[in-house]
């Protein structure tokens, strides 16, 4: 048996100040995809877009969820 890989302690801090509290369904059921992508959503993203504001980030997220029809 291995051990389940967890999400890097920059995705878990930036997860939890987000979300505080709150953990995923599908981190029982899947806890390996999560922790890709927390890492990647949570740690990845952030590194990269690391001159755009917290909030713009977010709200351009939502807004390309929105125009692909992610979200309804």
């Amino acid at each position: 048996m291995t051990a389940t890989r967890k999400p890097n302690d920059a995705a878990t801090a930036a997860h939890e100040r987000l979300f505080p509290g709150h953990i995923s369904t599908l981190a029982v059921t899947d806890p390996e995809l999560i922790a890709y992508f927390d890492d990647f959503a949570f740690d990845e993203v952030q590194r990269h877009t690391g001159a755009v504001d917290e909030r713009t980030r977010l709200m351009t997220q939502l807004a390309a969820m929105i125009a692909v029809g992610a979200v309804a």
